[in-house]
């Protein structure tokens, strides 16, 4: 993701983010938001929606077969939420990911990309395969 959008995103949840500032050896966080800028609108709804719970906490954002990925970091000291209803809203927004070009935020689908999962926008998968790569897509580490 853009840097700019990246913390964009710090910066209204610097609670639910927190763990960005912790190592590597303690947080994946430390890594950043590793998902292209077509999904900034679905990362920030879903934290949005979570941050609204007391003790939880983003332990990676990532993307993963085409789809969204959020772990959580769960303090028993602070959690007060009920888990199950945290991973419904969880898999809402990895349902909406998976139908969400990761590179522009188009409507796309699941595609084969050189040997990996994305998913896409017809626009952009006929991109990647001919090797024309955007600014956009190189920030999705693909």
């Amino acid at each position: 993701m853009d840097k700019i959008k990246e913390n964009t995103l710090y910066d209204k949840y610097p609670e639910f983010l927190k763990r960005k500032c912790l190592g590597p050896e303690s947080s994946c966080m430390h890594w950043g938001i590793c998902v292209g800028d077509g999904w900034y609108d679905i990362v920030d709804e879903l934290c949005s929606e979570i941050s609204k719970i007391k003790g939880v906490y983003a332990e990676q954002i990532k993307e993963k077969f085409g789809e969204l990925r959020l772990y959580l970091f769960f303090d028993d000291n602070e959690f007060t939420g009920n888990k199950m209803e945290i991973h419904d809203i969880v898999k809402r927004y990895e349902i909406k990911s998976s139908k969400t070009c990761e590179i522009t935020g188009k409507p796309g689908t699941k595609q084969k990309v050189n040997g990996w999962i994305k998913t896409l926008c017809d626009e952009e998968c006929e991109k990647l395969q001919k090797g024309k790569i955007s600014q956009n897509a190189r920030s999705t580490r693909l």
